[in-house]
C-alpha cells in the first residue's frame, strides 16, 4: 500500500493534468470537416439510395416492442427478482436511465449518419472500414445470442405447456420450426418487396 504523502502527490499531479487539459483549447475543438464525403462513403451512398425501404416507423416500433416483451417481460423479472429480491425495482430503474443513455447515443449517430447499417454504418464513418467491420461482427454475434436465449426460453414455455415437447429432441424441432417460420416470412416479405 502507497504511504499517505505518495498518495497525495499523485492526487496533486492528477488534479494538475487535469487543469492544464480543461485550460488547453486545442482539445475541445472540432476536428475541421471536409466539404464532401470521401469516395467510398459517397459510393455507399448511391447503393443506399437503390435500396427498398419496406419497413416503415410502425413496423420498426412492433419488432423493437415485441423484442422488448419477448426478453424483457418474461424472462428477465423473474430472474433479477430471484437474484436482486426487493431491489429488483430499482435495478431496472438504473437499467432504464442507462438504456435511455444508449438510445440518446444511437439517435443522435442516425442523425448524423444516412447510410443504412444501423451500428455498422455508425462506427464505420467515424472510425474507418475495419473498426466499422469489427463492431458490426460483435453486434452479429451479440444478436444471435440473444435471439437464441430468447427461442430458448419459447421452447421451456412451449414444454410447460406441452409436457412432451420438453424432450432434448423435440426441443429442438421446436427450435427449429421457430427459425424456419421466421426465415419463411422474410424470404416472402423480400420477394414482395422486390422491384418489378
Amino acid at each position: 500500500m502507497l504511504p499517505f504523502p505518495a498518495i497525495l502527490k499523485s492526487t496533486l499531479s492528477a488534479r494538475r493534468l487535469t487543469r492544464i487539459l480543461a485550460l488547453d483549447k486545442s482539445f475541445t475543438q472540432d476536428a475541421p470537416v471536409p466539404d464532401e464525403p470521401p469516395a467510398w462513403i459517397q459510393q455507399e451512398q448511391r447503393i443506399d439510395h437503390q435500396l427498398v425501404r419496406g419497413i416503415g416507423i410502425p413496423a420498426l416500433t412492433a419488432n423493437i416492442v415485441s423484442s422488448t416483451i419477448g426478453a424483457g417481460i418474461f424472462v428477465i423479472p423473474a430472474t433479477v427478482a430471484k437474484g436482486l429480491g426487493s431491489a429488483a425495482p430499482l435495478a431496472f430503474v438504473c437499467c432504464a436511465i442507462a438504456m435511455v443513455l444508449f438510445v440518446t447515443c444511437f439517435a443522435i449517430a442516425g442523425s448524423r449518419v444516412s447510410l443504412t447499417g444501423g451500428l455498422y454504418a455508425y462506427v464505420e464513418v467515424a472510425f474507418g472500414r475495419y473498426v466499422g467491420f469489427l463492431a458490426g461482427m460483435l453486434y452479429f454475434l451479440t444478436a444471435i445470442g440473444a435471439v437464441a436465449g430468447v427461442v430458448n426460453v419459447l421452447a421451456n414455455s412451449v414444454a410447460l405447456v406441452v409436457p412432451f415437447l420438453g424432450s432434448p429432441i423435440m426441443r429442438v424441432v421446436v427450435m427449429f420450426a421457430v427459425y424456419a417460420s421466421l426465415v419463411l416470412i422474410n424470404i416472402r416479405g423480400v420477394r414482395q418487396a422486390r422491384v418489378r
